[in-house]
């Protein structure tokens, strides 16, 4: 009797299977960008986040003032901004007063935002008997918050 050759054949020996890890280099290279992505995104959106905090807080201020014809809300008003000056430029205007102090406030801006709308602010402080528009001096000094960088 005969035996079957068939029978006295082994079984094909697979190689082991292909593990995901530790992966290639490329897919490194792809996880280190994406992780850097990542934290400059969150860099700058915090740092954004931060610059415009004191933007923020002195638009509050300004809106917490109610624009009246008075010494009193013009000096309030004119505090404000020397204050977001020295946070914003340092004490670089720490002096300055009258048309000198408006020609500074539109100079860090880049428009002229003060001079020609709100040219009596400049003495507005110190004379009570001045003409100016509570309304437009509030809008003005909302539109230079805004502005500055």
């Amino acid at each position: 009797m005969q035996t079957d050759p068939l029978n006295s054949l082994h079984d094909i020996a697979l190689p082991a299977a292909v593990s995901p890890w530790p992966p290639a280099l490329g897919w490194w290279l792809v996880l280190l960008g994406g992780i850097l992505i990542l934290g400059l995104s969150i860099f700058f959106v915090l740092r954004s986040y931060r610059r415009q905090q004191k933007r923020r807080i002195y638009l509050q201020a300004l809106a917490q003032l109610e624009p009246e014809h008075s010494t009193a809300y013009y000096a309030a008003v004119n505090r404000l901004l020397k204050q977001a000056v020295l946070a914003y430029r340092g004490p670089a205007a720490k002096t300055l007063s009258g048309q000198a102090w408006l020609n500074y406030l539109d100079q860090q801006v880049g428009q002229a935002l003060f001079i020609p709308a709100c040219g009596n602010f400049a003495t507005a402080v110190d004379n009570p008997h001045v003409k100016l528009d509570a309304n437009m001096l509030h809008s003005t000094c909302e539109q230079w918050l805004r502005a500055i960088k």
